[in-house]
């Protein structure tokens, strides 16, 4: 019997006769074997012997990643708190279609892990926060996540984690901050005489009380330069303090309200015993 082709049928004859009237003339075994148009391009869709071939959909594998990433936390924001922050990275990333992968288990979470928190109304150009996401390809996240986030918030750098590594609040153990004086600048030897004590006493309040603690070991450094002052802050067995509790210690004593300046966090880094490094260096 004569052979037929495409979907209705066509015998070969017929069919040779058409491609003889388009073409003008017989067409080789290698063009009756080969694809029309685009090649590969055109998602093999291409028409063979009068019938179309099968679309073949390429599967892309999608892989887990965390990702640690460095931004800025500047502006009017910067009176957002920490949670209010967690579910800013949450949403941002919804609206770029960057997939975060979830908790298992009844209240899924984004795995979203952040460095130590940043106290309300102190600026930042140096938060750490570490991402796993569920990508097929490489994806700007610089560019994508900076189209969304809103005003004031801004990823810097980031860098993929290969490896297992501490969560980042386990792991920063010093902090620089910066304190704009320009206009009310301190009174001369204030910062000389409060560097000079043995110890530096703050009274903590929290949900046990009220606690009384020495700071001054964990004041790494305080300069005064230019109407700024400079100041690194160390925590040391698991305690800490923060910039306000600092600067209070510092300034009250004197009638001074620190909130009248602009303060802002500088860094935070991995103090080891071979050095200081910054989080991205111990990935």
């Amino acid at each position: 019997s004569m052979t037929s082709f495409g979907t209705d049928g066509l015998p070969e004859a017929d069919f040779r006769r058409l491609l003889r009237q388009a073409g003008g003339g017989q067409p080789g075994a290698g063009a009756l074997n080969s694809t029309t148009g685009g090649g590969a391009a055109e998602g093999n869709t291409a028409m063979q012997y009068g019938r179309r071939g099968r679309k073949v959909q390429m599967s892309v594998a999608v892989i887990k990643h965390r990702v640690r990433i460095r931004y800025s936390k500047i502006g009017g924001i910067r009176f957002l708190a920490h949670p209010d922050m967690m579910r800013i990275f949450e949403r941002s990333a919804q609206l770029a279609k960057i997939p975060l992968v979830y908790s298992q288990g009844q209240r899924r979470n984004p795995k979203i892990a952040y460095g130590p928190p940043l106290p309300a109304g102190i600026a930042s150009t140096a938060e750490y926060v570490d991402l796993e996401l569920e990508i097929g390809r490489e994806v700007d996240l610089q560019h994508r996540f900076n189209a969304f986030l809103p005003e004031g918030v801004e990823i810097l750098q980031y860098q993929g984690i290969h490896h297992k590594t501490p969560a980042l609040a386990s792991v920063i153990n010093r902090a620089t901050y910066e304190v704009v004086l320009s206009g009310a600048p301190l009174p001369a030897g204030l910062l000389d005489d409060w560097l000079a004590q043995s110890e530096v006493r703050i009274k903590r309040i929290n949900k046990d009380g009220t606690r009384d603690m020495d700071i001054r070991q964990l004041i790494q450094k305080a300069v005064l330069n230019n109407e700024v002052l400079s100041i690194t802050i160390d925590s040391i067995e698991g305690k800490t303090v923060k910039i306000i509790e600092v600067l209070e210690s510092l300034l009250e004593p004197h009638g001074i309200d620190y909130r009248q300046y602009p303060i802002q966090r500088t860094g935070q880094y991995v103090v080891k015993e071979d050095g200081v490094y910054t989080p991205f260096d111990i990935l």
